[in-house]
């Protein structure tokens, strides 16, 4: 290897040959032939062009020495089968390069400099100055980083379970939530937005920025949705706020490069290179090809965010090719990519200043990367995910996030690894990325981060039979094994100045044997059982933490790596659903929070065609409900809201609360414990059947109204029978179903608020509480799921009116009780909510109508008549109507029993409209947004 201290000078001595040779041809001939079978070529793309060609056609020159100098590219060249056994060799000095020379003038009353591209040139992400390095682009803030405000509730269940609990959506791909008051004025269409996730960071364009709405559009999605595991970290690239001496930004409309220049620094002996093509070299489909003794520089990228991607020299489908002391420096992207190749050796390799990653293997056979330099790379040093990687002998200093990642049976030894993971975390100096009989030996990895996720070897998931022997490590994280088995470390050196944590996750059979272990104090942390240690020189207080088998990673808001239990039951992924059905009494049965529901479902995803049944049953209690749930399972619901407790608790057993007779306590006992029982077996039937529950507790009685209560069967209830039920309700399913706080919320609300008369009739919510209790549901399920295409959200007049309530920041722990939370800029005048809002209406009176009917009949069953005895169910309960005050709906009802066929194709044609509808607006939406 080439000493540290002598680098500078090679590098001064690379920034000489760019600047004497860019634009000034060699003035050899194009080709001069040679002793034997080699080529001698001056170092012009016109020569290696013409070397190259004459090599296909001979059989006796199969090598080609270029001379020494700079040659600039104007195309990739590109080397395939019919070059087999080809070697291309430089002189000592020999430059290939992608960069085209720019010149700098003066800009009157600026401080900067600028220089304008030609028109066929592409956008360059990399600025070199010869003799100097590289310059970097300017970003805001210069030194630091923004904080957006989104909190992506996407739970990482791991790779092997599928990774996010649930796709993330194309919304939450491309939009971030800002404090405009972070941000300088700036023009979006020039600048690319820097978003730092865990293990990567994503680049972007601005489709939009309105800091009205202290919101940020992208122009493409994101690696990952903005705020997920609590990363919050952004900057903003190429805008004027960001210049510093020693950065540019590159203007697009003018195709101009501004440059702020350092002191000392004259325009007569200033000069640059920008990264203009990309790849420089590609390799396909060859065969036995060699290339030593050169130098590629200046590779551009087609963007930011496809830096790994893009690479300065490619490796395709090919086997038996060999680098050996090749040198890759001043790339914009990655610097070597081998794909789908075998027998691929890379020998003293020297790559610097990559802004992505040094080597990339992907599906690759033997590669073997050895003897090489890795100084300063963005992102990972070596990367490779095949069979029978070996990464031997390599020196890496300096990088963003891991020094090696390898999967598979991987020969990771003799690399000496300094100063990596030093922007990305959750991750290590060498890192396994699952595979069986990987060995890591013989390494040594110093002067890692002391904070964050940072370890010096992380075996990740599904790695099985590692052997991790003989390495020297300083580390405060040394060892990380995450849900993997049958992993050995044996003599190995770990050290640390301060607290050493080893952490296993998830792990089994682990062996820690014959290891040095130095530190004043040595935590093991990992399931009961997990760890075999023996024979280990200790030197330090050692704690013990035991932690369960089976949990999933989660990211507190602190950043702070946590875990949690796995979740007994399915998890719940609301955006799912096509048909969901609401199940209770009354309260349910008026509709009003479902249809409120339907509506904001119908706006927020109107591509997605949600559906909401109202399957409630006046006067129903749970055991009623359990002798119904074949007829909602005969709907075939995704998902069912439940909500029982108000009958169940026998409303006429409360007329006389003192003195209690024995037979109303155990009346009142019984129906406690008759709901609770009957909800076990309608969520254990509805779950057995695949169909996800929410649940909603029992509302609450209005103790507090205003109205003195009614000497009638809603007049009575008992507070605190109900509160059992709900206590029931969250110590039997927390953590295990959705329970929103619709029941809290009203509870609040009527003891702050009792002008209101939420509760008209103390059990009944009037239209505010039905929006509350949506308002809820919504909150719980999909208020976190960002829109896709949405049509602007319905807003009622009813809401408009109790929008006016003072904030009651109490009332619940996520924010203040306001409706406009959910609204679009279009409030309530807009078309699409009326239109919405008419055919709704509709529903409401024909679905009405079927659920009035549906009450009466079950009065009738209750009675021990069949409905369609016409005659019977008139005899039983036209006596029953007055008492119940519904004489003349009764009336109607022997009407519709008549016309039951029709009412129903009524009630369909109508829900069909309103469909029909959301998707003609949401096609209309579309057209206008494309």
């Amino acid at each position: 290897m080439v000493p540290i201290s002598k680098r500078f000078y090679l590098w001064m001595l690379l920034g000489i040959l760019c600047f004497a040779g860019c634009g000034k041809p060699n003035k050899l001939k194009p080709v001069v032939a040679g002793k034997g079978d080699r080529l001698i070529c001056a170092a012009t793309e016109e020569a290696l062009r013409a070397a190259i060609e004459t090599t296909r056609s001979s059989t006796d020159k199969k090598e080609i020495v270029i001379a020494d100098g700079v040659l600039r590219l104007t195309a990739p060249l590109i080397l395939d089968a019919r070059d087999r056994g080809v070697t291309l060799r430089g002189s000592g000095h020999t430059v290939i390069s992608g960069g085209a020379e720019i010149v700098f003038h003066e800009v009157d009353g600026e401080r900067y400099w600028a220089a304008k591209i030609p028109d066929e040139m592409a956008e360059p992400y990399l600025l070199f100055v010869p003799g100097s390095g590289k310059r970097e682009r300017a970003v805001f803030p210069k030194n630091a980083w923004l904080k957006n405000l989104d909190n992506c509730d996407l739970f990482w269940l791991g790779r092997l379970n599928g990774g996010w609990d649930r796709p993330p959506t194309r919304y939450e791909l491309i939009k971030m939530s800002v404090t405009p008051d972070d941000l300088p004025d700036f023009e979006p269409v020039n600048a690319d937005v820097e978003v730092l996730f865990q293990s990567s960071s994503s680049f972007a364009h601005i489709r939009s920025y309105d800091p009205n709405l202290w919101e940020m559009i992208f122009a493409e999605e994101l690696s990952y949705p903005v705020g997920v595991q609590g990363c919050h970290d952004y900057r903003i690239h190429n805008v004027d706020p960001g210049m510093a001496p020693g950065k540019w930004r590159f203007h697009r409309a003018t195709r101009e490069i501004y440059y702020f220049p350092q002191p000392g620094e004259t325009l007569a002996d200033f000069h640059a290179v920008a990264a203009a093509l990309e790849p420089l070299l590609t390799i396909r489909n060859g065969e036995m090809i060699t290339l030593a003794d050169l130098t590629f520089a200046c590779a551009n990228v087609a963007s930011r965010r496809d830096a790994e991607r893009c690479s300065a020299v490619k490796i395709g489908e090919s086997r038996g090719v060999l680098f050996d002391n090749i040198s890759v420096c001043a790339v914009a992207g990655t610097a070597i990519d081998v794909s789908a190749s075998s027998g691929v050796v890379l020998k003293k390799c020297c790559v610097r200043d990559a802004g992505a990653l040094g080597v990339r293997g992907k599906d690759t056979q033997d590669l073997n990367v050895c003897d090489g330099r890795f100084l300063r790379i963005d992102r990972t040093a070596i990367r490779v995910d095949g069979q029978g990687s070996r990464i031997s002998g390599n020196e890496i200093e300096n990088t963003g996030y891991c020094g090696i990642a390898v999967s598979g049976n991987a020969e990771v030894s003799g690399n000496r690894i300094a100063q990596v993971m030093q922007l990305y975390d959750n991750g290590g100096a060498i890192q396994l990325n699952g595979g069986k009989n990987a060995k890591i030996s013989g390494n040594q990895i110093l002067r890692m981060p002391d904070s964050g996720l940072r370890h010096a070897i992380c075996v990740g998931e599904a790695t099985e039979f590692a052997r991790i022997e003989k390495n020297k490590i300083e580390s405060f994280f040394p060892v990380m094994i995450h849900c993997s088995r049958d992993v050995v470390l044996a003599e190995n050196s770990f050290t640390a100045p301060k607290e050493m944590i080893f952490d296993l996750v998830s792990a089994d059979r682990i062996t820690l044997e014959k290891n040095v272990i130095r530190s004043p104090q040595i935590v093991f942390s990992a399931p009961d059982g997990a760890w075999t240690r023996r024979d280990n020189r200790i030197s330090g207080a050692v704690e013990e933490r035991v932690k369960p088998h089976s949990f999933f990673f989660y990211y507190d808001d602190e950043k702070t790596l946590c875990c949690k239990q796995e979740l007994k039951g399915k998890r719940i992924d609301p955006l799912k659903w096509k048909r969901i059905v609401c199940m209770g009494d009354s309260i349910t049965a008026a509709g009003t929070w479902g249809y409120e529901l339907q509506l904001y479902l119908s706006c927020k995803f109107p591509q997605r065609g949600m559906e909401v049944v109202n399957a409630g049953v006046s006067g129903e209690t749970a055991a009623d409900g359990w002798a119904r749930l074949p007829q909602v399972l005969a709907l075939k619901p995704d998902a069912v809201i439940l909500c029982y407790g108000i009958n169940d608790v026998g409303s006429t057993d409360y007329r006389d609360l003192w003195p209690e007779s024995v037979a109303q306590a155990k009346r009142r006992a019984r129906g406690i414990e008759s709901c609770e029982r009957h909800l076990e077996k309608i969520i254990a039937k509805l779950q057995e059947n695949g169909i996800d529950v929410v649940l909603l507790p029992p509302f609450p009685y209005d103790e507090y109204g205003t109205r003195p209560a009614p000497d009638d069967n809603c007049a009575f209830c008992n507070s605190v029978a109900l509160e059992k039920i709900a206590l029931f309700c969250y110590a039997r399913y927390e953590g295990k179903l959705p329970l929103p706080l619709t029941r809290t919320i009203l509870c609040r609300l009527y003891a702050r608020y009792p002008e209101l008369r939420v509760a008209a009739d103390r059990i009944h919510p009037d239209a505010r509480g039905h929006w509350l209790i949506a308002d809820e549901i919504i909150h719980e399920l999909f208020d976190r799921i960002p829109a896709e295409d949405p049509l602007p959200f319905p807003l009622t007049e009813k809401m408009v009116e109790f929008a006016k309530l003072p904030p009651v920041s109490e009332v619940t722990p996520h924010g203040q009780l306001h409706p406009l939370r959910y609204l679009g800029k279009n409030g309530a005048s807009d078309a699409p909510t009326q239109l919405l809002r008419q055919k709704m209406e509709i529903v409401i009176a024909a679905e009405g109508i079927l659920n009035a009917m549906a009450w009466f009949d079950a009065q009738a069953k209750k009675r021990g008549v069949d409905p369609a005895d016409f005659e019977g169910t008139d005899a039983v309960l036209r006596p029953l109507a007055p008492r119940w005050g519904l004489v003349q709906t009764y009336e109607k009802y022997r009407d519709w029993r008549t016309r039951r066929t029709e009412l129903d194709a009524a009630a369909k044609n109508a829900r069909s409209d309103y469909f029909r509808t959301v998707e003609a607006l949401r096609k209309k939406a579309s057209s206008k947004n494309l």
